[in-house]
């Protein structure tokens, strides 16, 4: 007897779980379609050039709406910033949005696109200013290219370069350093932080990163002439 009650507390916990899981499942549904609407009537209203803002703000207001909801199965104290549920439940609802959402699509993949296609021009217009010795140029392409993608370390590099022929070391050293933070595997970086502080006279320093770069990529000679 013992044991059947136990298997029946178990099915009913299963059961009310199952139950909790699918309401949680219809509610990012329903908030989600919310969401779409809303922004779709925004930007037909007044299209905007930053539809983030759009969507952000579309978001919140669905889930003030539905804030009873949201607690109902989620408890109170839920709806907070700092919660990780909270984040979760704000994903789920975005992938949704990116699944279902005719006008998410619209705007965010062809603004992506758009910024990939901004990026890869203002890049090879740095690369182009830099070839032709144009470094304060190339270091304003650099700049545009970095603004759109932030964590692409060869625009670093690259940026760090210019800093470097125009004999701003400094500069230079800070933009390696940025380059190596997001891709540690990256040879040229250390290269160039050692031969910008042999520039500066700290050899123990320049040494320590030519070291470093050969030890990535011990086939570069460029660095084992910088080490002589």
């Amino acid at each position: 007897m013992k044991k059947n009650f136990s298997k029946i507390i178990v099915l009913i916990l299963f059961l009310t779980l199952t139950n909790v899981a699918a309401k949680a499942q219809d509610l990012v549904e329903f908030l989600a379609t919310e969401a779409c609407t809303c922004v779709t009537d925004l930007v037909k209203m007044n299209p905007s050039e930053n539809p983030e803002e759009d969507l952000a703000k579309c978001i919140e207001a669905v889930f003030e709406e539905n804030l009873e909801a949201i607690e109902e199965i989620y408890g109170e104290n839920f709806v907070s910033y700092d919660s990780e549920a909270f984040r979760k439940l704000g994903e789920e609802v975005g992938m949704k949005l990116a699944k279902d959402c005719k006008i998410f699509m619209e705007l965010f993949v062809k603004k992506a696109q758009n910024d990939k296609e901004k990026e890869t021009e203002y890049f090879k217009k740095g690369e182009a200013h830099l070839n032709a010795g144009e470094t304060d140029l190339a270091i304003s392409a650099y700049n545009s290219a970095i603004e759109i993608n932030p964590k692409k370390a060869e625009y670093y590099n690259q940026r760090g370069v210019a800093y470097f022929r125009n004999e701003d070391y400094y500069r230079a050293i800070s933009d390696f350093y940025r380059a190596v933070e997001i891709l540690p595997n990256y040879h040229r970086p250390f290269h160039n932080m050692a031969f910008s502080k042999y520039q500066l006279r700290d050899y123990r320093l320049a040494l320590a990163d030519v070291e470093e770069a050969i030890k990535i990529d011990p086939a570069y000679v460029g660095s084992h002439n910088l080490k002589g």
